[in-house]
């Protein structure tokens, strides 16, 4: 299992039934719905879900030729981007596309990079150091703000399955894969609304 996000909505319209077109471009995605006239919804944010579950976020912006428009990305909604989903979105596996009122959850990121250094201390106010250790390891405090209880149920079993040992994790900003681990003996959480909750766990680098 992987930590992801999630985003809770409000659908205002869905078209289930299609045909639906996506085409991914560099910075965003062409899509057409016919059960939804999208060009009369600039602006608002839409979910396209395929026949396997995987979920995409966006935001509605200019129309285009006929009645396509264009979707642009969420980062902070979705890991993902649409040039990243080339090849998995397309017209034959669109299950649907909605209309959405959204609450997205957002991620607050604490990092620091620690690399320890043996000090030498002597009487005439000297100081000599070295560096103790040959690699730095990088240090992660997490926050998931908005999420449902179902989410914060399986972070807290991630949590539970997980500690004290090793996992892979996707390193924030850059996007890299890591091997880390928890860093402290419990995570918290707390209830932001009786629907919505926050979670916060902290990480390291083995």
């Amino acid at each position: 299992m992987a930590l992801e996000r999630f985003v809770m909505t409000t659908v205002l319209y869905t078209d289930a039934t299609g045909p639906f077109t996506v085409v991914d471009t560099a910075a965003s995605a062409t899509v057409f719905a016919t059960g939804l006239t999208l060009t009369d919804h600039t602006g608002k944010m839409v979910l396209v879900t395929d026949t396997g579950g995987k979920r995409a976020w966006g935001i509605l912006s200019a129309s285009v030729s006929g009645d396509n428009v264009y979707l642009e990305t969420l980062p902070l909604a979705d890991d993902k981007t649409f040039c990243e989903i080339e090849g998995s979105f397309d017209d034959s596996n669109i299950a649907s596309i909605s209309i959405v009122i959204s609450t997205p959850p957002f991620r607050e990121i604490g990092a620091s990079t620690r690399k320890a250094q043996v000090r030498t201390e002597f009487d005439g106010g000297y100081v000599q150091s070295r560096a103790k250790y040959t690699r730095k390891r990088d240090m992660y405090d997490l926050t998931w703000k908005g999420i449902d209880a179902d989410t914060l149920e399986a972070y807290i079993d991630f949590f539970d399955d997980n500690q004290g040992d090793m996992f892979l994790q996707t390193r924030p900003v850059l996007h890299t894969v890591f091997v880390s681990r928890f860093s402290e003996d419990q995570v918290t959480w707390s209830a932001l609304t009786p629907n919505a909750y926050s979670f916060a766990a902290k990480f390291e680098e083995v």
